[in-house]
């Protein structure tokens, strides 16, 4: 009986324990890139790898992932981090009806790419 309620203590104070990095389907895939590619100087110019989200609450996931796009001088400057919450939209019936990302931060501009990866581990996602 304690060991439940620690459990489910622990569950409810602390995501990273009652949750597991998962990857992601097409439609958060896409959602995830769309929101990311919002940030980007060349968004058609995007990579991506290394897609993981965990969830934090109902309808909420934190995702985190590598992207690499052309800069101001139409180069490559290699994979960085991003960190954001994806969203999963349900109908009244409890239906999921889609997805949305929203970019909380990408490394390599005024925030350091270990920073971003600092946050990812934070919230249980290692990349």
């Amino acid at each position: 009986m304690r060991a439940a309620l620690l459990v489910a203590i622990l569950a409810a104070t602390s995501p990273a324990l009652a949750f597991e990095p998962h990857g992601v389907n097409q439609a958060q895939e896409k959602a995830i890139q769309d929101g990311v590619k919002e940030s980007l100087k060349d968004p058609d110019s995007a990579k991506f790898k290394g897609l993981l989200a965990i969830k934090q609450v109902e309808g909420a996931d934190i995702a985190c992932g590598l992207v690499n796009a052309k800069n101001s001088f139409g180069g490559y400057g290699g994979f960085t981090p991003f960190h954001g919450l994806l969203l999963t939209y349900k109908s009244k019936a409890g239906q999921t009806t889609g997805y949305g990302f929203s970019t909380v931060t990408i490394g390599g501009g005024t925030i350091s790419a270990q920073s971003v990866y600092d946050w990812c581990v934070q919230d249980g996602i290692n990349l």
